[in-house]
């Protein structure tokens, strides 16, 4: 690991990026607006801290660009170059004109249900493609969902995460320490938070945040600190959606709760099914593309028999099982007198044979 200053105005990324103007900045990375001068063309530039092992993380980042590349999805947005410069990993992607989710929730405050209906199906697209593809993404939130011109939903980031997440299981950089949880507390699945691995259904998890941020303003849970907010993605009820936004249609909100579930069996087990549900006219439509919650447990619960059973057969069978027990209790009477008859007899039989007894 080098001690070079950090990235700034006017700095030349790997030869040929130009930085001009700092986009943004998350906890781990920043985005600046630079200038290919190769090809003449303005673009974003992710750039993450530091990292140790610079040439090992720059194989892997050409790698994750590659798989990302070849998705070529609408929704997810273009990548075109990734490697390591003084150590420090980066990412170039398209320059998207539009804000990302984040920014229009601050300056918006909650979005109209159809806008958000609609971002939802275009984002579990780019999810759909991504887990085909093998890759999860691990950070889902709105500050990742950036738009087009047109006001279509990009997804940010796919594989940038995926490098770190690698990098925390091998280094001993502060940032990259074993055990780390790689995300953002307020949109993290349950399983992330407690340091387990993880797949897609992660990814669908975060979504569900997302979804319940855009249409309220704010995420699900929102604690004193990242942790303690982890802790509460780990542990407590998801709040209802409908509570915070009453016109919401219900099959939408039973999506979106079926999303935020803590166990990954009891949420949609695929994008696709995200995506086709929450299309759905009807909650029961939509329900057709959601698990049961609990169905998957090793024990089942069986619910009680109605006290008026539909089927007339089901109202006999209480006083069949009566009149069963009453035949073995009545067997088992005569099977012990039967018994007692026989030893008395046998008892007569040993005094009449022997007088001295």
């Amino acid at each position: 690991m080098t001690d070079n200053p950090p990235p700034g105005p006017g700095r030349v990324v790997a030869g040929r990026y130009l930085l001009q103007q700092r986009l943004g900045r998350g906890g781990m990375s920043t985005v600046w607006r630079a200038r290919d001068q190769v090809l003449d063309r303005d673009v974003a530039v992710k750039i993450v801290a530091e990292m140790e092992d610079a040439e090992v993380t720059a194989e892997r980042f050409r790698r994750e660009a590659r798989a990302t590349a070849a998705l070529n999805h609408p929704n997810i947005v273009t990548v075109f170059d990734a490697g390591v410069d003084d150590g420090r990993a980066f990412l170039v992607m398209e320059l998207l004109p539009g804000h990302t989710l984040a920014d229009e929730v601050r300056a918006r405050g909650a979005l109209p249900v159809e806008e958000v209906r609609e971002i939802a199906v275009q984002v579990a697209g780019a999810l759909s493609a991504a887990h085909a593809a093998g890759l999860v993404h691990r950070d889902i939130k709105p500050g990742n969902i950036a738009r087009t011109a047109g006001g279509a939903a990009k997804v940010l980031d796919f594989g940038i995460t995926h490098i770190i997440d690698e990098g925390a299981a091998h280094a001993s950089h502060p940032l990259t320490a074993t055990g780390a949880v790689i995300g953002t507390a307020a949109f993290l699945a349950p399983e992330q938070a407690r340091g387990e691995r993880v797949d897609g259904r992660a990814d669908l998890y975060s979504l569900g945040c997302v979804l319940y941020a855009l249409l309220t303003g704010q995420p699900p849970f929102r604690g004193a600190t990242a942790v303690t907010t982890m802790m509460m993605h780990a542990t407590e009820p998801a709040p209802r959606v409908l509570g915070a936004r009453p016109d919401l249609p219900e099959g939408f909100a039973v999506v979106i709760q079926a999303m935020l579930q803590k166990d990954p069996n009891d949420r949609p087990q695929s994008a696709d099914a995200v995506a086709r549900a929450i299309r759905a006219q009807t909650p029961e439509e939509a329900a057709a593309y959601l698990p049961v919650p609990g169905a998957n447990d090793d024990t089942t619960v069986m619910p009680a028999r109605a006290a008026t059973p539909a089927d007339p057969a089901d109202a006999e069978e209480p006083f069949q099982m009566e009149e069963a027990e009453g035949r073995r209790t009545r067997l088992l009477i005569g099977m012990v007198a039967v018994a007692l008859l026989v030893a008395a007899g046998f008892a007569w039989w040993l005094l009449s044979q022997n007088a001295s007894l």
